[in-house]
């Protein structure tokens, strides 16, 4: 007896491939590669046609509005928008938030207290600077760019008024949370 097989989705961009599972099963035999949909007209079929159907426009809609905004969009960020893996990406005031919380657990042990304050403060100073530029509370960590990089160290050494030792300092400090495995 035949088993049913799961339909995949295959989002290609550039000639570069993702494939999705799209959580529709169908027998082989009853697979239409031509028209990418499955044989047949009773009801449970015609739902799993619309099921692949939505999809298919949902891929779309990704690409047409990633594009839109003159992103570079790839087949797997479309595959993680419509996956949701997307929405698991870190966060760098969350992560700094974590790091700093492995740091404090540390304090007396390999770390001093002192180092433990400069990262809360390193954190402090990148929480004011993304509210005032972006207007948001954290920013993912894949919209870091260079730009970023120096827009921070910008805002350090006028904004905050740190020094030269003290904006290194802290840009050391920011990078140990951006590499931080």
């Amino acid at each position: 007896m035949e088993e049913m097989q799961s339909v995949m989705a295959r989002i290609t961009i550039n000639g570069k491939s993702a494939e999705i599972n799209t959580g529709v099963k169908c027998y082989l035999g009853d697979w239409d590669t031509v028209h990418h949909s499955i044989i047949g007209r009773t009801h449970e079929i015609k739902e799993k046609n619309k099921a692949l159907a939505g999809i298919r426009t949902k891929i779309n809609q990704l690409y047409y509005q990633q594009t839109l905004y003159g992103q570079i969009t790839t087949a797997n960020q479309i595959k993680e928008t419509l996956t949701g893996t997307k929405n698991k990406h870190h966060y760098l005031l969350a992560l700094m938030a974590m790091h700093n919380d492995n740091v404090k657990q540390q304090v007396g042990i390999c770390k001093s207290k002192a180092t433990y304050l400069k990262y809360e403060v390193t954190r402090k100073h990148l929480a004011n600077f993304i509210s005032r530029t972006f207007s948001k509370e954290d920013i993912a960590l894949d919209k870091i760019d260079h730009q970023f990089i120096c827009d921070f160290e910008l805002y350090l050494r006028t904004v905050a008024t740190c020094g030269a030792n003290t904006t290194a300092k802290f840009m050391q400090f920011f990078k140990r949370i951006v590499f931080w495995p």
